[in-house]
């Protein structure tokens, strides 16, 4: 803040912690800019490129082109495109790629995404959801950031769950390990859920 103060004189420092500015763009990762972007993709979709956004879910797009039904998912700043004949997948992200510029693609039948690997089954019609990779890299960067070593367990309810701690084991941990181990928790527990 001070550094701010001395940069541009005419701000103001009166010893608060905090200050505000105001962008005159969008940053990535604010609000406003997640949904300037939705908005400017809706159009795109709508507009541009002729799709009818579905009644019930306002973050799915279809199109028919010759009878053959393309679809748009939309996740974030993510897309997911599906048709029937990949032609179709392949000129939706020509068209995009005319619009926005050079953007990121993945094509084929398994893709790594939020740490997902989600494989696609045509023969059986499935999908299946692995969060394999994703949890190991958890646990090792852990174990590395902690020096700390992680049992798995089947349940957690272990034996020990209703055995209270004597005061020198619940301080054993220094408090960015503390941390650590409480937010490698969390995640896993999310990825459990």
């Amino acid at each position: 803040m001070h550094l701010m103060c001395e940069i541009n004189p005419d701000l103001k420092n009166d010893d608060q912690p905090i200050m505000y500015f105001r962008c005159k763009k969008a940053l990535y990762g604010h609000i406003k800019a997640a949904r300037l972007f939705y908005d400017d993709l809706n159009f795109t979709l709508k507009e541009r490129l002729n799709f009818m956004q579905n009644r019930y879910d306002p973050f799915t797009y279809n199109r028919s082109d010759r009878g053959e039904k393309t679809t748009v998912r939309v996740h974030i700043d993510h897309l997911k495109i599906s048709s029937v004949p990949k032609q179709r997948v392949l000129e939706v992200i020509s068209q995009l790629k005319e619009v926005y510029g050079e953007i990121t693609e993945y094509l084929g039948v398994e893709h790594d995404y939020l740490g997902m690997v989600l494989s696609y089954h045509r023969e059986y019609r499935q999908i299946s959801l692995n969060m394999g990779k994703y949890i190991h890299a958890l646990i090792e960067a852990f174990e590395r950031d902690t020096s700390m070593k992680v049992n798995f367990f089947l349940t957690l309810a272990t034996s020990n769950l209703f055995q209270t701690r004597i005061d020198s084991e619940r301080d054993m941990l220094k408090s960015d390990q503390k941390s650590q181990s409480h937010s490698t928790v969390v995640k896993l527990l999310f990825v459990v859920k």
